[in-house]
């Protein structure tokens, strides 16, 4: 690293250096920076765990949780039946089936109770549109007879619609 030093009348040293040095002093000092800020996030995602404000979900439950309904998903994750959950969050058995199957979307509160006993935010059971593909539309296409008559293909004859003639009178 060759540099310059330089001193100031008032007696400050200065350091000059070439530029390409300075950006590599400088790029090497904002990712410290970076994971010095990473560092700091990481250690409050841990407090929150710790302290159980905030919790994690094994990888297959987050899988199945992309395409499947969330409700049912954590119900079975947290090891409980559809009459358990529903009893613990003051719900009719019938209506918790219900928003599991998709039948019924689940008034605020009930997916609040919901939330509160499945231990998750009520934005993670809040109605979804499924990331697996929907089925595309079936699309029927009419033949035209000539075609499906059976005539073999050289012989097949196409209706042909002739372009008008204009005169060199009618255009003028």
């Amino acid at each position: 690293m060759s540099h310059q030093t330089i001193k100031t009348p008032s007696g400050e040293e200065m350091i000059v250096l070439p530029k390409a040095e300075y950006d590599r002093l400088v790029a090497a000092a904002a990712g410290t920076l970076e994971d010095e800020i990473d560092a700091r996030e990481a250690a409050r995602v841990l407090a929150r765990l710790e302290s159980g404000e905030e919790g994690t979900l094994p990888f297959d439950v987050v899988k199945r949780l992309r395409t499947e309904n969330h409700v049912k998903v954590l119900r079975e994750h947290r090891g409980m039946t559809q009459e358990q959950l529903a009893g613990a969050a003051e719900l009719h058995p019938l209506y918790v089936s219900q928003i599991e199957t998709g039948r019924a979307t689940g008034s605020l509160k009930a997916l609040t109770r919901l939330a509160h006993i499945l231990g998750v935010s009520l934005d993670l059971l809040a109605p979804h549109e499924p990331t697996t593909e929907k089925p595309r539309p079936k699309v029927s296409v009419k033949i035209p007879r000539h075609f499906a008559t059976g005539v073999p293909k050289g012989k097949r004859k196409l209706p042909v619609r002739r372009a008008p003639v204009h005169s060199k009178k009618e255009k003028a």
